[in-house]
């Protein structure tokens, strides 16, 4: 379930036949027209809006017969109090798996597709546009409020075709465009201060793990896992899980 403004979202789904589903977005008690196929969505801060991705003609299971992998952006925007209608975007050929993401004002909506060289994310509000250069693959991704910083964690995962990509950004993560953490073995989980000013991630050396912001050297190996972190709304202050002696 997703809580904002008074709104209570989630999705809901159910087998029609041995290859197909019908899915649909369900806001305050009441479900929206149905999709053969719906992404994990996202709901505005206000509650007004809620994004996912759909595909029209999705099949399920092993022996589903192959389909066009048109996938939408759509976007449900309450019209007047209880009244919903949804706008669909471009058409892409295949959508990332990180949820969406909204702005704090909620004029604009962040996700990932495929650009037809390599994975990017979209900028939407009205239209999508890319609001990164392509990489070969996105694990997740993170955004300030304001939407003017974001923060890319690039993989080295296979494209949904057969276009060269050895020219793409090497995995790793990237701050505004630049790459950040790269002496570490292994970075995960970014996350981007409200103003946009600081990155924080999970970084891991020699089998230990620790929160790291920036490109900081100084850190304590004290962890075994590191999960959770989120920034104050002033950017001054890191919260994070942790974990020792865990397996």
């Amino acid at each position: 379930p997703l809580l904002a403004g008074g709104r209570v979202v989630f999705r809901v789904a159910r087998t029609k036949t041995e290859s197909t589903e019908e899915w649909r977005l369900w806001i305050d008690g009441e479900a929206l027209d149905a999709e053969d196929w719906m992404g994990e969505a996202a709901i505005a801060p206000d509650g007004s809006q809620v994004a996912f991705w759909v595909l029209p003609g999705a099949r399920v299971g092993n022996a589903a017969p192959a389909v066009a992998s048109d996938h939408f952006l759509s976007v449900a925007v309450e019209q007047r109090r209880g009244k919903w209608s949804v706008r669909r975007g471009e058409d892409w050929k295949a959508a990332g798996i990180p949820a969406p993401v909204f702005t704090a004002d909620g004029k604009r909506v962040f996700t990932t597709a495929w650009v037809g060289k390599g994975w990017a994310v979209l900028a939407g509000g009205r239209g999508e546009k890319e609001a990164t250069e392509p990489y070969r693959g996105i694990e997740s991704f993170a955004v300030s409020e304001n939407g003017k910083a974001l923060a890319v964690l690039a993989t080295a995962g296979e494209s949904p075709t057969t276009r060269d990509s050895r020219s793409l950004p090497d995995a790793g993560l990237y701050f505004k465009g630049k790459r950040v953490g790269e002496s570490y073995t292994h970075v995960a989980l970014p996350t981007v201060d409200a103003r946009g000013r600081r990155v924080a991630y999970v970084a891991m050396r020699d089998g230990r793990e620790a929160p790291v912001i920036g490109d900081e050297e100084d850190v304590a190996w004290r962890y075994d896992h590191v999960r959770a972190l989120t920034f104050d709304p002033s950017g001054d202050r890191l919260a994070f899980v942790a974990n020792t002696g865990g397996t």
